[in-house]
């Protein structure tokens, strides 16, 4: 063959190989940008939270009585809860929060700020943590700030959270005498209002029986808390007997904001309740994950700062900080939250080492269950009636018989089957609320505004234009049309995904491999695989590589017999020659168990 004529053909199919290429980007980048703008067009974000946390620092919170409602400022490590938990949700970028102390006036320390900036956070953290005494105690001059915070920062569209704790009655000097109806009054309109603006208000009375101002507060004003907090869309109030309540309070109101409106369902479990930790020997915490669950929360609680925590997963590796699929915060503090997405079944640890007194919570939220529909009832037979014979009349005769109908059978009724409805899952709460008195909320009044409206759901797409498809359609028969033009074929390539299920305790865990990452249609693992995965410790060697009709198979590298630390199996079984793997297969190398996943095979 002429060598300036197949290289004149051999330049010439690449240029058109290259136009080619050119017109796929250019359609692929048409493609995205339509698909982009459609999403944005009919699918609007999900609106924001903005929360504001109002809290309590009258003189009783130091001194009542000569005992004080929280004199070890446990509302200030509640506080620190809201800011840390909310911090490590993987959606945080939806969360802003303000902070308001009270006493007879309010003193504003934060205004709406972005819990997605670990530095912002740091300083709402620094600001709440030494709390200055605030003479005498007015709630209503609190939530008129808090409202005011809301309508002039929050977002148009975002769902509004006010959380008031006080541990007293309205208390102002004697020279300003106190109306209490008139007060209350008060209060119920603010609440009205609240209902308008879509702001739920929820009320942690901290109650202190041990004291004059707590018992009256018990007498009267547990009920108009109640039906201020009733008067919003999903207000509530909870009642802390004691400080040391507050922590599991303002993780149960949490732990619920985060899950509103997702359609999840979350259920929390203590798995370690203030016990103490051995200087000399660190703790292990087994932490249960029995079924797939959207994400999981560890909420560890320390008495000293300088504990350290350890999460172990169920493979035996400990997990390094901010890694993928997982965020830490409040690391270095007395709490800290892990929060990890998707976590794999099986029984993780959480590994303490240091002094003091700790506290393990654990948070699981899990998709709502597709209720199943009730068997449809039977229905009773229809009776069939039996047929009226017509009479015959015979001309020859003079009368006309009258024929009397055959009466049809009376049907004896089948009873129906009776419906059988499936009872509503229950979900476990960490705290549940005990009302510290037994008292009789006032009628709920009803709110002049509109009523809050329900999670927004984003509108049903209505495909993509009709222009891009023919675009798309064009490019793809020109693309084709030119690949059988140019006489090139593609090679295979592997597909599917590796996953090290068991693995040596000393080994690093392996991250799962996607085998089309790799581009190519061979992919060695061993001690003689050149360049992609080593086993330490594993003395054999095999290959994935692609047969003609585009199947996955495994081929062992190693001579034989094989030694018995070299020995591969497919599910159990032995292999010694080149074998077809299938989605879920799960390959054995020494101590690996390794699970090949492909749902095109």
């Amino acid at each position: 063959m002429n060598p300036l004529r197949w290289l004149q053909k051999l330049t010439c199919s690449c240029l058109i190989l290259f136009v080619l290429l050119l017109l796929l980007l250019v359609g692929a980048l048409t493609f995205f940008l339509a698909e982009r703008a459609h999403a944005q067009e009919g699918e609007p974000a999900g609106p924001a939270y903005e929360i504001v946390l109002v809290s309590d620092q009258s003189l009783s919170m130091w001194d009542c009585d000569g005992v004080g409602s929280d004199p070890e400022q446990l509302r200030v490590e509640a506080v620190q809860l809201f800011v840390n938990y909310l911090g490590a949700d993987s959606n945080s970028d939806r969360f802003r929060l303000g902070l308001i102390h009270f006493g007879g006036t309010p003193k504003l320390l934060a205004p709406l700020t972005d819990l997605a900036d670990p530095a912002l956070r740091a300083q709402l953290l620094a600001v709440s943590s030494d709390p200055e005494p605030i003479p005498w105690t007015d709630q209503l001059l609190a939530l008129q700030a808090a409202r005011q915070m809301l309508l002039s920062s929050a977002q148009p569209d975002s769902r509004r959270v006010i959380v008031l704790l006080t541990d007293g009655e309205p208390v102002w000097p004697d020279d300003r005498p106190l109306d209490a109806e008139a007060y209350a009054q008060e209060l119920r309109e603010l609440a009205a209002q609240l209902q308008a603006e879509e702001t739920d208000l929820f009320i942690v009375q901290l109650t202190n029986p041990n004291t004059a101002c707590n018992q009256r507060v018990i007498a009267d004003w547990m009920g108009v808390w109640r039906e201020l907090a009733a008067t919003t869309h999903s207000g509530e109030v909870y009642t802390a007997v004691k400080a040391g309540d507050l922590l599991p309070v303002y993780h149960a109101i949490v732990r619920d904001l985060i899950v509103r409106g997702t359609g999840s369902v979350a259920e929390s479990s203590a798995l370690l309740e203030a016990v103490p930790l051995s200087p000399q020997k660190p703790l292990l915490v087994s932490v249960p994950v029995h079924t797939p669950l959207t994400s999981m929360t560890l909420i560890v609680l320390k008495q000293q700062a300088a504990t350290s925590v350890e999460i172990v997963g169920p493979l035996g590796e400990p997990l390094l900080r901010n890694a993928a699929a997982m965020l830490v915060t409040g690391q270095g503090s007395r709490q800290e939250v892990w929060r990890f997405e998707k976590p794999v079944t099986g029984l993780w640890r959480v590994r303490l080492n240091g002094e003091g007194e700790v506290t393990v919570w654990q948070d699981r939220v899990r998709p709502q269950p597709t209720p199943t529909a009730p068997p449809t009832p039977t229905l009773p037979p229809t009776p069939t009636p039996t047929p009226t014979p017509t009479p015959t009349l015979i001309p020859t005769l003079p009368p006309t018989p009258t024929v009397m109908p055959t009466a049809p059978p009376t049907a004896t009724p089948q009873p129906a089957a009776t419906a059988t409805l499936l009872p509503t899952p229950t979900t476990t709460a960490t705290f549940t609320p005990q009302p510290a008195a037994t008292a009789t909320p006032a009628p709920r009044p009803t709110a002049t505004g509109t009523p809050a409206l329900a999670p927004v759901s984003a509108e049903p797409r209505t495909g993509m234009p009709w222009w891009s498809w023919l675009l798309g359609g064009t490019l793809v028969a020109v693309v084709a049309a030119g690949g059988l033009r140019a006489g090139g074929r593609r090679h295979a390539r592997l597909s599917g995904e590796l996953e090290v299920m068991a693995a040596p305790a000393d080994v690093a865990p392996f991250l799962t491999t996607d085998l089309a990452e790799q581009r190519g249609a061979r992919f060695a693992v061993g001690r003689r695989g050149h360049g992609q995965w080593r086993l330490p410790g594993w003395d054999g060697d095999f290959v994935l590589e692609m047969d003609r009709e585009g199947r996955t198979l495994l081929s062992p590298r190693q001579p034989l017999p094989a030694a018995p630390g070299a020995r591969i199996t497919i599910n159990g079984r032995p292999v010694f020659a080149a074998t077809l793997l299938n989605d879920g297969d799960v390959i054995g190398a020494g101590v690996y168990q390794i699970q090949y996943r492909n749902l095109l095979q």
